[in-house]
């Protein structure tokens, strides 16, 4: 690999600019610097360390996710698979099932980036429909509450969820506006029976 030489700055070598990346010594005015010459998944390694500043993280998702969209989609897949939280969320938001797929299956998200992820406006039905079936996430009380006020869920989807739900959250979906028709209708029955 070539060095670049401004004029009064040093050259460094790419592992020389990993190395002063990863080392929570550096400050992150230099590191910052550094970040513009890291590969795709050097910037996901670093974003998944633990002890690198926030403010350095928060660049290099940044920067992650405005090469997204020019990504090849077996990146995209790897990235859903391997990446930091923040980034799976933004890849939640296509409709490709794969990414879709492996972004649930990543070791690094959170119920919480999930529940943003669900109340985002622009969740598409694969979204909903995939953690509706997803083996972890499906089987979680807040998820299902979330799924059940996407206006995306299938009737089949919610009446496998009801069942466990608690009569204060059935009362309260019932006056969400947010939940399908068809399901809020049918809580309305459903109540209005049991009474």
């Amino acid at each position: 690999m070539s060095q670049e030489k401004s004029e009064g700055q040093p050259s460094y070598s790419y592992p020389q600019r990993l190395a002063a990346l990863k080392n929570p010594k550096t400050p992150v005015h230099l590191s910052l610097q550094h970040l513009n010459f890291l590969y795709l998944f050097d910037l996901v390694s670093l974003c998944l360390q633990p002890r690198i500043p926030q403010e350095l993280k928060q660049a290099a998702e940044e920067r992650i996710v405005a090469q997204i969209p020019k990504m090849p989609i077996g990146q995209r897949i790897t990235l859903a698979r391997r990446g930091p939280p923040r980034i799976v969320a933004q890849l939640l938001i296509g409709e490709n099932l794969q990414i879709i797929l492996a972004g649930l299956d990543n070791p690094y998200l959170t119920e919480n980036i999930l529940l943003q992820a669900l109340n985002r406006a622009g969740c598409s039905q694969k979204v909903v429909e995939s953690i509706a079936t997803h083996k972890k996430w499906s089987s979680r009380y807040d998820i299902r509450l979330a799924l059940l006020r996407h206006p995306h869920l299938s009737m089949a989807h919610a009446l496998k969820f009801l069942p466990d739900i608690k009569s204060t959250d059935l009362k309260e979906l019932v006056q969400d506006s947010r939940v399908n028709t068809f399901i809020r209708n049918y809580l309305k029955n459903k109540l209005a029976l049991s009474k």
